[in-house]
């Protein structure tokens, strides 16, 4: 990642209070393929959908 987008996911830290197992996931995610971004948002959905019915 550049310098750039380091400091915008460490303004994004800030403001979203992250720690640094956070900042790892974005960079991981950011680092994947449309279609594995794919894949990971329809898991993400499928599971939160499910825990927002729950309530």
């Amino acid at each position: 990642m550049s310098i750039k987008d380091d400091n915008i996911l460490k303004q994004v830290a800030i403001e979203y209070n992250l720690d640094e197992s956070d900042i790892d996931i974005l960079k991981n995610y950011l680092k994947l393929s449309d279609n594995e971004r794919n894949i990971i948002k329809k898991y993400f959905f499928s599971f939160s959908d499910k825990a927002i019915n729950k309530d």
